[in-house]
């Protein structure tokens, strides 16, 4: 943050304000009255130069992939949490949260060894799946772009789609 401060001499004046190269936005707040500018080539520049005035430069600090609670720093953004309806582990139960960008309609759950095959409508990024019998589970994401994950057995898991590959992983809700 940057405080910038102009006389009356100066109000009317064309402002222009070399930034940090990967500034992309400056925002001037001068209290009653904000102006924006986008930076071009380094620069932001205003019509006139308003009076006492904090200067923010705005620049990317990473990259948000889809919906969720993300925390970020001033270099990177990391996904905390994906928004879903509140699980918890039973015997028998398998729950599934689905992160990131997918279109994905349900899912299938089946089971070879036992002949077990469950369809899972998908809501608020979940779907649960009881009285799945123990043993390798297979998990299919339906309606959309085909993609499947192997071994998938009793408790909480987290998947991620990339193209037609299914990412997954078990954790504790």
């Amino acid at each position: 943050m940057i405080t910038l401060l102009a006389t009356a001499a100066f109000a009317g004046a064309p402002l222009t304000i070399t930034v940090p190269s990967d500034a992309t936005k400056v925002m001037l707040d001068c209290g009653t009255r904000k102006l924006e500018a986008d930076v071009v080539a380094g620069k932001a520049e205003f019509a006139e130069a308003p009076e006492n005035c904090t200067l923010y430069a705005v620049r990317p600090i990473g990259k948000i992939a889809g919906p969720g609670d993300w925390a970020c720093t001033n270099s990177a953004c990391t996904l905390t949490d994906v928004i879903h309806t509140p699980v918890s582990n039973a015997k028998g139960r398998i729950n599934v949260i689905i992160g990131g960008v997918y279109d994905t309609k349900w899912l299938e759950l089946t089971c070879s060894a036992s002949g077990y095959r469950e369809r899972g409508d998908i809501a608020t990024n979940t779907s649960t799946f009881n009285d799945v019998p123990a043993g390798d589970c297979t998990l299919y994401f339906k309606g959309a772009t085909p993609a499947a994950f192997r071994g998938m057995s009793e408790g909480s898991w987290r998947c991620s789609l990339t193209g037609t590959t299914a990412v997954c992983s078990k954790f504790t809700p």
